[in-house]
């Protein structure tokens, strides 16, 4: 049997479980606070609600994938998701994605990471981004998504040899992202699927003296990637939205009763709680 979101598109019945396990956390028990004490799911709560509707598990940490899913068809293999979430802040963002957009998501913010290959295999410093040195962007631009790919396959090691006998599938696991705006009050939801595999052949200019910017040849004013290599460290990817291997629709998420944790505590354990 195939899984929704990792081997196929979801069904509408799956979108709709998904889009109810999110309103859960509507009730004041999500990781973000609404103006009107209600709240909503965090980057955290994605995780627990995609590694509950595909009966895997999330790993809360800072493995690369956020959620590993284990195969229908053959009990040793196994798949990963690396989950992303943004709420844009444009009010037509999510309907724009449909005219040629591109869907945001944060692949790294520890410059560290990125930076200790670019020593070791180019010998070169954070000067490069100083002095904008255009010469050398390419190479730059090349080795931090050489090092991203090479993530996936370490956690690919790490998982099998932390798991004997089990397989961890690199060509069907996926980048997820959540994307979310408001607009007059009202947050609305997208979900888009991608390939682990990044794009390649980009023409890559120091922007600034912040910022490696990586363009698409064939339509070079398109950002693909930022990489802020100086300041925070964020590796941003910007994938147009007409090539995920899944979209779903716009969606919104119902509004369950709000429950305070003193709430739920009397609830709970009425007799203990005791009356006022």
């Amino acid at each position: 049997m195939s899984i929704p979101f990792l081997t196929r598109k979801p069904n509408s019945r799956e979108l709709e479980r998904l889009r109810l396990s999110m309103s859960v956390f509507r009730d004041g028990s999500g990781q973000e606070r609404e103006s009107d004490n209600s709240s909503r799911p965090g980057w955290r709560d994605f995780e627990r609600i995609f590694a509950d509707i595909l009966a895997g598990y999330a790993n809360e940490n800072k493995e690369i994938f956020d959620v590993v899913v284990s195969s229908t068809a053959h009990i040793n293999n196994t798949y990963g998701i690396s989950l992303k979430s943004k709420e844009l802040s444009r009010a037509s963002a999510l309907e724009d994605l449909e005219n040629a957009g591109r869907v945001y998501m944060e692949l790294c913010n520890s410059p560290a990471k990125l930076w200790e290959p670019i020593v070791q295999k180019l010998q070169l410093t954070e000067n490069v981004f100083r002095e904008k040195r255009q010469s050398v962007a390419k190479s730059v631009g090349e080795c931090i998504i050489a090092t991203v790919t090479q993530w996936h396959t370490e956690a690919k090691q790490k998982y099998e040899n932390n798991n004997p006998g089990k397989k961890l599938d690199i060509a069907s696991s996926k980048y997820i992202t959540v994307s979310s705006k408001i607009k007059d009050g009202v947050r609305s939801y997208q979900v888009h699927s991608f390939s682990l595999s990044l794009p390649t052949g980009l023409i890559w200019e120091f922007s600034s003296e912040k910022c490696l910017r990586g363009y698409d040849s064939s339509n070079p004013r398109e950002v693909v990637f930022d990489w802020y290599g100086l300041s925070g460290g964020q590796l941003k990817y910007y994938p147009r939205a007409s090539e995920a291997i899944y979209k779903s629709p716009i969606f919104y998420l119902e509004q369950p009763p709000v429950y305070t944790p003193s709430d739920r505590a009397k609830t709970y354990w009425p007799a203990k709680w005791g009356s006022d």
